[in-house]
């Protein structure tokens, strides 16, 4: 690539004109009318397929205009009544003269007319054929089932249109019925396939299972089965039209000429593949119109390029003249002639350069007089400017010493400084710890005196709750003395219930004996005095229950005031225990308060000498501060003495090569006229 460039830049600027012109001419022109004729091209074939798929439409449309056909002229054929009154007279020779005229005027194929016992009246392929039973003809028992349908079925040569329509009786007295059936047949073959081709200019060709039906196949010639072969259906077009049942295009060759085909299916009313058809168009329009396209396009690229180039020359030779005389005034410039100027007199950029190389010329003979009176002037004042730089040399040495000794003074007493500093840090620092210290015994003595405040309180409540509780022992004492009285109460109930019961069961005793010497009359008595006596014997056993739980009542009664006697003890030595251990708290929370106040007054001496050596630490930091500025001013002036001094023998050697260049100067602008 660099070899490339280079050998480009080594080409003349005629020529480069010429290869810039005919790259950014043939490029756009080659890409744009390759762009075209693939848009053209794409248009061509657009257009074709365009109307292939129109063939293919219209054969749909006809298909179904026969479909309609049928139908309509089915309706027709059962409305006549001279068809139904042969029907019902079973007239077969005058019905098939009636049909064989209509079905030449409609242009059917075919026509059959069956009675109401599904009995075969008349059929046109057939005139004088009748009687036949056509129990099991689909069409047969549709219509006389009442329904117009239409059956679609491919045959050996043709595709079957068939509709059937009901025939009924004009009779009004016995009532309108279905008196038979009319069934028209159409049958799209070659003639179907023809008419396509003179509406179309289409080439047609049907496909029924495996037979073919085309406008290329002509039995009388020579070449029938050959051609025949050549309109086979592939398998995968043929699969793929059963299944999507969308166009599809080829290309095939038929009888030595090269076709493009496009492929649809025809459906019957259920939606099923009745037919393939195909409509072929020759390509050689196609081709034609490509060969013709791609002629204009390279008519076209080869204008363009011979009038990119007859441009370019004449271009280039505008252009190229005149900086070949900008050339030769440049080269005269160069030999020293400043008072030459170029005579091109133009408003494009050629003239702008040659003025520009006019202004150039001036310029270098004025800045060639400033040099020379430069060179002049810098030769007279070189002597005097190297006796200063020889004084200002001994002045920056005695500049270097001094500063040496300031240098080396502030490094000591900075040194000094930094010891002090550090050990005035360690004072603050000491200082800082014993006030923090200080402020966290505070913070604990303040939660112990919270602390020993709150049990004290806690102490009091403790009190408080154990005077609570021995006045309720207390209390809880003169009850169980007046439930004593109670349970003696109840004794003597129980002893009163117990002298009743017995006195009770004494007097039943008696009612028994009673009852015993009235016999039958005093029997209902008697069972009175058993249940008298049976509820005595219950109450003494009842009272003997509550006499023993009395009992042991006054047991637990006994040995209750007991334990409360001994509660009503311990709790007046509690109490004492308490009031002793409160007032303990309170000489506790008196000795914090005083510890309280000492450490406060120590936290703020140390405050106090932290605040003052916190202040001797910045003086001694601002003392320290100085000294390394002056440690640093002394240094800077050191080695601005020592750069000084560099700097100064630097200027000394470049002012021996500025007189040398002065004096090769002076011999160089000699040269220039001016």
């Amino acid at each position: 690539m660099l070899k490339g460039a280079k050998r480009f830049s080594d080409i003349s600027i005629r020529f480069k004109i010429l290869i810039v012109v005919i790259i950014s001419i043939l490029i756009p022109v080659v890409l744009s009318t390759y762009t075209s004729r693939h848009i053209v091209l794409q248009k061509i074939s657009d257009e074709w397929e365009s109307r292939l798929s129109n063939g293919l439409d219209s054969a749909r449309y006809y298909f179904e205009d026969y479909q309609q056909k049928a139908k309509d002229n089915a309706s027709i054929l059962s409305s006549f009544s001279e068809l139904r009154k042969y029907t019902m007279e079973g007239n077969n020779l005058s019905a098939s003269q009636f049909l064989v005229q209509l079905t030449s005027e409609l242009g059917l194929d075919f026509v059959m007319i069956a009675d109401e016992n599904k009995k075969l009246i008349s059929r046109t392929d057939q005139p004088l054929k009748s009687g036949d039973d056509l129990s099991d003809d689909f069409m047969v028992k549709s219509g006389l089932a009442g329904f117009k349908a239409v059956l679609i079925q491919p045959t050996q040569n043709a595709i079957c249109i068939q509709s059937a329509a009901p025939m009924k009786s004009d009779i009004v007295a016995t009532g309108v019925k279905t008196i038979g059936t009319v069934i028209t047949q159409y049958n799209l073959d070659k003639r179907f396939l023809e008419h396509i081709k003179r509406l179309n200019e289409l080439e047609a060709t049907l496909y029924l299972k495996d037979n073919i039906v085309s406008t290329f196949l002509d039995d009388k010639a020579d070449d029938y089965n050959e051609v025949k072969n050549s309109l086979q259906i592939d398998k995968n077009i043929e699969e793929y039209l059963l299944n999507d049942q969308k166009v599809r295009f080829e290309s095939r060759q038929i009888r030595n000429k090269d076709y493009y085909l496009a492929y649809g299916t025809l459906l019957n009313t259920k939606g099923e593949v009745a037919g393939l058809l195909s409509v072929a168009v020759p390509q050689d329009n196609i081709v034609k119109a490509k060969s013709d396209m791609n002629l204009y396009f390279g008519i076209i690229i080869s204008l363009g390029l011979i009038i990119g180039l007859a441009a370019a020359i004449f271009i280039s030779g505008k252009i190229v003249k005149p900086v070949k005389v900008l050339v030769n005034d440049t080269r005269l410039v160069a030999n020293g002639d400043l008072n030459y100027m170029s005579s091109i007199k133009s408003n494009d950029e050629i003239g702008q350069l040659s003025k520009e190389f006019n202004n150039m010329a001036v310029s270098l003979k004025s800045l060639v007089k400033q040099i020379i009176n430069t060179v002049n002037t810098t030769a007279s004042s070189s002597a005097m400017l190297s006796q200063y730089i020889d004084e200002v040399r001994n002045i920056s040495e005695s500049i270097e010493i001094t500063s040496e000794d300031i240098k080396s003074g502030s490094k000591e007493q900075s040194s000094y400084l930094e010891e002090a500093k550090g050990e005035l840090d360690d004072v603050l620092h000491s200082a800082v710890e014993i006030s923090d210290q200080t402020v966290e015994i505070l913070d604990y003595m303040s939660k112990a005196r919270k602390i020993v405040e709150q049990e004290a309180a806690t102490l009091r409540a403790l009190n408080e709750n154990m005077n609570f509780t021995k006045d309720t022992i207390l209390n809880m004492e003169a009850r169980v003395g007046s439930f004593g009285t109670n349970l003696e109460q109840i004794k003597g109930a129980t002893d009163l219930i117990t002298s009743i019961a017995a006195k009770t069961k004494l007097l039943a005793l008696n009612a028994a004996i009673e009852a015993a010497r009235a016999g039958d009359a005093g029997r209902g008595f008697g069972v009175v005095a058993a249940e008298i006596r049976q509820l005595s014997d219950e109450s003494q056993n009842s009272v003997k229950s509550i006499e023993a739980v009395v009992q042991d009542l006054f047991l637990e009664m006994k040995a209750t005031a007991e334990v409360a006697e001994e509660s009503v003890e311990q709790f007046e030595s509690s109490n004492d225990i308490v009031i002793k251990t409160e007032n303990s708290f309170i000489k506790i929370v008196e000795s914090i308060n005083r510890i309280n106040d000492m450490i406060g007054e120590i936290s703020r001496k140390s405050e106090l000498q932290a605040l003052n050596t916190d202040r001797i630490s910045a003086y001694m930091n601002d003392i320290n501060a100085i000294s390394k500025k002056s440690y640093d001013q002394s240094q800077t002036l050191y080695e601005g003495s020592v750069s000084q001094t560099k700097g100064l023998v630097n200027v000394s050697e470049e002012l021996d090569d500025l007189l040398k260049s002065i004096e090769d100067s002076h011999v160089a602008v000699k040269k220039f006229k001016i």
